[in-house]
């Protein structure tokens, strides 16, 4: 047997059918395979992660490693419970694992505590691991070297066109509004979290200090670019359930063609390429200019003129991401001296 047969039998080894159970009236369930279990120490109580990969999940247990990058934070001087928790997101991307905020005794702890829990449950294995009078520990329990920052960027680009495709289904009224708000809702923070997740891999893992310096700028911008694009998507669709907006067949083609466009960027992001640069740029640009001549058209509906802007707005901020791939793509043309 050849090695490509032998790592086949492997990975066939490691496929297993399961059954989905229900769990209660809407829940469902799937057992871990006992071999993964002992080969990564889990118990019943302990936490994993699971990673939404599209049409696939990731589960990783928390990490069991004790904290090597530990800090204490001196945030007496901070008077308003709300700056305090702020302080949480920018302590996770800076890559610290376990952290000691000391709190301003003006403060009232429990209302300061409930803001900076808020905080910590938006980002990825962050716990608030206990507090003692105006003391706050904060640990990363999540084991990140089992992260991988590609695909992490690409969860993030799934995620926008996640937002997307919600933004379709509130244009062509399929789902009631309470629904609508609460997929929107989780959007919001899953992009939140990805996109701080992104940052701290990038950190942690000495992405901003290699020698491809410019392409981690490219990934910290692509990202960024990537959450404002969510909040353009995100902004249409609150505005279309306040104002029971009905939007016309071509604005909802529109759409669906920047849900397959956000994915394809992502991807871009994560792997710079310049023959598939070229070729999203060039759809992006062309959907921009149909869509220009698309709003000129007399008679438009207000729906579909605020609609067509948001898209348009999010095409040209995601042509300025696959730009900055297409830039780093390019560097791998220099020749050294």
């Amino acid at each position: 047997m050849d090695s490509r047969a032998r790592g086949l039998v492997a990975v066939e080894a490691m496929i297993e059918a399961r059954k989905i159970q229900k769990l209660g009236s809407s829940s469902l369930i799937v057992t871990l395979p006992r071999n993964w279990i002992k080969r990564n120490d889990v118990k019943q109580g302990d936490i994993v992660y699971i990673i939404d990969e599209g049409k696939s999940v990731r589960i990783i247990p928390a990490s069991s490693k004790p904290t090597s990058n530990s800090i204490v934070m001196d945030l007496s001087r901070l008077k308003d419970p709300r700056l305090s928790a702020m302080t949480v997101s920018c302590i996770y991307t800076l890559g610290y694992d376990e952290v000691e905020l000391l709190l301003s005794r003006d403060l009232d702890i429990l209302t300061t505590l409930s803001h900076i829990r808020s905080s910590a449950s938006r980002l990825l294995g962050l716990d608030v691991a206990g507090h003692e009078g105006s003391r706050v520990r904060l640990r990363v329990v999540i084991d990140q070297t089992r992260l991988d920052l590609k695909t992490t960027i690409k969860s993030m680009a799934n995620t926008i066109a996640l937002a997307v495709e919600v933004l379709e289904r509130a244009a062509r009224n399929i789902d009631p509004k309470p629904k609508i708000l609460e997929d929107a809702s989780y959007i919001r923070n899953e992009v939140f979290k990805n996109q701080h997740l992104i940052i701290r891999l990038m950190i942690t893992n000495g992405h901003m200090i290699s020698d491809n310096g410019e392409h981690a700028h490219g990934l910290l911008i692509g990202t960024s670019l990537l959450a404002i694009i969510g909040e353009i998507i995100l902004d249409g669709i609150y505005k279309i359930v306040k104002n029971n907006f009905r939007v016309s067949k071509e604005t909802i083609m529109y759409i669906e063609r920047l849900k397959k466009l956000v994915p394809i960027a992502g991807f871009t992001l994560s792997t710079p390429s310049i023959k598939r640069g070229k070729e999203i740029l060039y759809n992006i640009v062309k959907t921009r200019e149909e869509i220009s001549q698309r709003i000129s058209e007399e008679g438009l509906g207000r729906g579909d003129v605020i609609l067509l802007t948001k898209i348009d707005d999010s095409l040209k901020t995601l042509q300025i991401i696959v730009y900055t791939s297409f830039c780093a793509a390019t560097s791998n043309l220099i020749l050294s001296k």
